[in-house]
């Protein structure tokens, strides 16, 4: 029985599993006859997206297995049967059984059974890998298009904070993504996970059903390192709405059952001590279960080591340089620096950058994660209202101004805004583009310039917009 993996199906039509389990008796040789349970679930692409329901309104698992007694269940695809089952190196690769009637086939390898397709039928996608990116809430779209520029990678849908994707193959470039707060590989989607205190034995059950090791080989694919075979493992839990009990229950309740069906696994509460992340996120009744593809969340950035009142999140300011599209050779300007951290970010994807404030401390910073980062960049000590940079000159302007809030402005603020906008406008090519990080939208539409987007984001409890402009 140990042999038996149930992959957990996950729209809501899929209930369960309906298998002509073998008496007793006839289980005692499940073990060495190797039997594969696989799920005619959404990695198998299209055809489990409109496969039919059987009369109970189910998918059936399928399995095979060498005992002449066994039962096999069936399923004719809209595009024809496949006779087969694999167990691929990093998942369970879902393959269509033929008709076939008990006892009838003479028992086959692994290999064989995958390699024989129907004719005519496309080849199943044995290497592909489900994913989900977790990033800043109003950057979804932006998330999604970076996601999508990787080669081999389709993405799936976007909702709150949560992008998915589907990638032909593990792949290490998937660890240089810059928008995204974190990349997981998707394990798993429950339903029916409501806000009473009996979800919490809904999720421990959910949890027992879990077979994380495919997972786990992806991401010592990807991240060019062997997975412990017994490896440490941490929790991270979230929810959205008010619920009777907490994210460190739900770190428990999982965790258990983690441990108890993969033996030699530990759970540890100290993430930086772990091997793998398991993510479990509840939004409304769904939970979406991942791990970690990295071995650490990809929005921490090494380089930044060195902050100021306002300084920005990196993958809010990546997010930036992609909407404002930085190409290799463009002449980037922020005229309210900070920390550098849009400047370094721009640096990274070839962008010439100079950039400049008026608080001394603040362009130490800036020097100090550029060097960290290895970027170059040019900083200056300047009025952002009076640039020294030559009229026309620039091709992409990002910035996050200040407004009087975190950092003080002497002036009146909407009039700093103005002096800014203009003097962003004057050194600007005809076709520049330019992205503002604000709290205040109107200041920056008064600027006169051609609004592209506007974003609304969550960040730091509040809820600015990142505009994209041209002239």
């Amino acid at each position: 029985r140990d042999e038996i993996s149930i992959l957990q199906a996950r729209e809501q039509r899929v209930q369960g599993a309906l298998l002509d389990v073998p008496n007793d008796t006839q289980t005692r040789g499940l073990g060495e006859a190797l039997v594969n349970l696989v799920a005619m679930h959404r990695s198998f692409g299209e055809e489990a997206e409109e496969a039919p329901l059987n009369r109970q309104g189910r998918f059936s698992y399928l399995a095979q297995c060498s005992i002449p007694e066994y039962s096999w269940s069936e399923y004719t695809g809209p595009t024809g049967s496949v006779k087969g089952k694999m167990r691929h190196p990093g998942r369970l690769v879902p393959v269509l059984y033929s008709r076939c009637r008990t006892g009838s086939a003479k028992p086959r390898g692994i290999v064989e059974w995958a390699e024989q397709e129907a004719p005519g039928h496309k080849p199943a996608r044995r290497n592909m890998v489900d994913l989900f990116a977790v990033t800043t809430r109003g950057l979804e779209t932006v998330s999604a298009a970076e996601l999508a520029a990787l080669p081999g990678v389709t993405v799936g849908t976007t909702s709150y904070r949560r992008v998915t994707a589907r990638v032909a193959a593990p792949d290490p470039a998937l660890l240089a993504l810059r928008t995204i707060d974190d990349l997981f590989v998707d394990v798993a989607t429950w339903e029916a996970i409501g806000p009473e205190r009996a979800a919490l034995a809904t999720l421990r059950a959910c949890s027992a059903r879990l077979d994380l090791r495919p997972a786990a080989a992806t991401c010592g694919i990807v991240r060019a390192q062997s997975i412990p075979h017994a490896p440490a493992f941490s929790v991270t839990a979230n929810f959205v709405g008010r619920r009777n009990y907490t994210s460190d229950e739900i770190k428990v309740a999982c965790a258990r059952a983690i441990e108890d069906r993969h033996r030699g696994w530990t759970y540890t509460s100290d993430d930086r001590e772990a091997d793998l992340n398991v993510r479990v996120f509840v939004e409304h009744t769904t939970a979406h279960v991942g791990i970690r593809l990295a071995s650490e969340p990809l929005q921490n950035r090494p380089y930044k080591q060195d902050h100021v009142p306002g300084s920005l999140r990196p993958q809010v300011a990546a997010a930036m340089v992609w909407l404002a599209g930085v190409r290799p050779g463009d002449r980037v300007l922020d005229p309210c620096c900070g920390a550098g951290t849009l400047l370094v970010e721009a640096a990274f994807r070839g962008g010439h950058t100079l950039g400049g404030d008026p608080d001394p401390t603040a362009l130490l910073a800036a020097y100090g994660n550029a060097a960290t980062a290895r970027a170059r960049v040019s900083l200056q000590r300047w009025d952002a209202r009076a640039l020294p940079v030559a009229d026309g000159t620039v091709t992409c302007v990002l910035t996050n101004p200040p407004w009087g809030r975190k950092v003080a402005i002497e002036a009146d603020a909407e009039a700093f805004y103005a002096a800014i906008g203009r003097e962003v406008a004057r050194v600007a090519t005809p076709d520049a583009r330019i992205v503002v990080l604000t709290w205040v939208p109107e200041w920056v539409r008064a600027w006169g310039l051609r609004v592209v987007s506007e974003l609304e984001i969550s960040l730091y409890g509040r809820t600015p917009y990142v505009m994209a402009l041209v002239r």
